[in-house]
């Protein structure tokens, strides 16, 4: 599935979402209390896939030529529609396999309607190929810039 349809997708569910967190904001009888870190943060662009990472900066356009995708070297990404109807979306990106990519979307409108997505990724020289991960669904890209 392309990511701007997942992008419509989160909008509708947004609602719903915000219904059970205001449902779930009622019960205090499960809050954490402790302040001990059971976790690390979310650290993006922290990998240690340096030569995947480094193929994978530039822009690259879907085959249908109707989406782009453009990774740059500190982490970060920008999808676009090449209708001018969709907005562009601004993101992170993380390896943490070296054939799974984690974006997360984040600073702006999208960050609270789209959960990280994950994707396995297969990168050539001038051809990635992302597949949505758990469903499947493969988009191919070519490299422009």
């Amino acid at each position: 599935m392309k990511i701007m349809q997942r992008i419509m997708l989160c909008k509708s569910f947004f609602v719903l979402v915000l219904l059970f967190a205001i449902y779930g904001c009622q019960t205090a009888s499960n809050t954490i209390t402790s302040d001990k870190v059971t976790g690390k943060p979310y650290e993006i662009g922290k990998g240690s896939f340096v030569e995947l990472e480094k193929k994978v900066i530039g822009k690259w356009m879907n085959l249908k030529e109707t989406e782009a995708i453009e990774f740059f070297d500190d982490g970060t990404m920008l999808i676009g529609a090449e209708d001018n109807f969709h907005p562009e979306v601004r993101g992170y990106y993380k390896f943490v396999d070296n054939d799974r990519l984690k974006v997360h979307f984040g600073k702006g409108f999208y960050d609270k309607l789209i959960p990280p997505m994950s994707f396995k990724i297969a990168v050539s020289e001038n051809e990635i190929t992302l597949t949505d991960e758990p469903d499947g669904a493969a988009t191919r890209y070519k490299r422009i810039k």
